[in-house]
């Protein structure tokens, strides 16, 4: 299982994940887009949860409203959600 993020998206999964616990394999494929691909369903649906996570408590400005780190988080559910439906 594998999606294509940004540079962007991947500096964000970057800050928020447990390097001591990878859930994915990265590829860089050039300047602008990273391939990140899961061994397994539920390290994908691991990762899936933990953005969501992120998404609810760090994702909303003042007026609830989606701020820059909340719109990056939304993108990426969005594409797991094509490799998890």
């Amino acid at each position: 299982m594998k999606i294509r993020i940004t540079k962007s998206e991947f500096d964000l999964i970057c800050e928020i994940i447990d390097v001591k616990n990878p859930l994915f394999a990265s590829n860089q494929i050039n300047k602008s887009e990273t391939i990140i691909s899961f061994e397994n369903i539920e390290k994908a649906i691991e990762f899936d949860e933990l953005i969501k996570d992120k998404l609810i408590y760090q994702g909303f400005d003042i007026n609830y409203k989606p701020n820059n780190f909340g719109l990056m988080c939304e993108n990426v559910i969005d594409k797991m959600f094509v490799i998890l439906e």
